[in-house]
């Protein structure tokens, strides 16, 4: 299992801190919940951090002299990623983050003390999930896709690469635009977005729109679907980074309540079990 943070110097004392935090970022990412942590075998764990670190390297980062924000993205169409994107600052969260700290962890122990804690694991083959995204910025509203705004999209996939969720962007190229509008997703449209996202055969659609209140607040008004299923989720965050991380928690939180399962541990025999949800001849094939 592999996490990345970023660290202001190669110090052993930076290096351990980000360890720790590395560790808490796999065990979220394997369970699929952040209420993993407050157990406490797995707390014991992260006292332990190192113990599991199988091997680390670092790489400069390139990011770390830009210091506007990535909102600034929403008006102009230009910006940098902030440092603050990343959760945890650290003692010196002042200083430019220069490296990226890469950190591989051991898999087989990890898996054995989420088991041990009675903690869910969600696998490996997750579902695929395609996001339409409508901003509110610079007195206009666009559709967020990797060719027009890279730096949001990188905000969105990093936290997407973070929680363990396979996501894709629309490319909204003649196609996209033919079968769907700004205007669509702002409303939530389901016949409209269901058309349009065909195309990328995704598992679940996550639509939503980011604008601003009275007061500067961004707030998110979001619809998840998976098959059938309908969810809406609201979200509120000062800063707009924060409110990418918000939605990707939320979006992977719901994903593990559906599909992460708790490994308990019992006497050996037969078992009977029943799937549910199973709608296709390529989801039998998943399974």
């Amino acid at each position: 299992f592999e996490s990345e943070r970023l660290v202001v110097d190669q110090s052993p004392e930076a290096r351990a801190t980000e360890v720790t935090l590395g560790l808490a970022e796999v065990l979220v990412k394997v369970s699929g919940h952040e209420e993993t942590l407050q157990s406490e075998p797995i707390q014991a764990m992260l006292v332990q951090a190192e113990q599991y670190l199988v091997q680390f390297s670092y790489q400069d980062n390139p990011l770390a002299e830009v210091e506007l924000s990535a909102e600034s993205e929403t008006v102009s169409g230009t910006a940098g990623v902030s440092n603050a994107s990343q959760e945890g600052e650290g003692a010196n969260g002042g200083l430019p983050k220069r490296y990226r700290l890469t950190m591989q962890f051991d898999s087989a122990s990890v898996m054995q003390v989420l088991n041990q804690a009675q903690q869910a694991v969600w696998g490996t083959n997750r579902p695929s999930v395609l996001i339409w995204l409508a901003i509110e910025g610079g007195n206009r509203r666009f559709i967020v896709n990797s060719d027009d705004n890279p730096l949001l999209t990188e905000l969105l996939e990093s936290s997407a690469e973070r929680r363990g969720v396979p996501v894709t962007l629309p490319l909204m190229d003649l196609k996209d635009e033919q079968l769907i509008t700004v205007s669509d997703i702002w409303g939530q449209f389901g016949d409209r977005i269901s058309a349009a996202s065909v195309r990328y055969s995704a598992d679940a659609t996550y639509t939503g729109r980011f604008y601003k209140d009275g007061k500067g607040k961004w707030q998110a008004r979001w619809l998840l679907r998976i098959g059938k299923e309908r969810k809406t989720i609201a979200l509120n965050n000062a800063r707009l980074e924060g409110l990418f991380r918000d939605s990707v928690d939320v979006l992977a939180e719901e994903l593990a309540n559906k599909y992460a399962v708790v490994n308990k541990l019992g006497k050996a025999g037969e078992y009977r079990f029943a799937v549910k949800g199973v709608e296709s001849v390529e989801g039998y094939a998943r399974l």
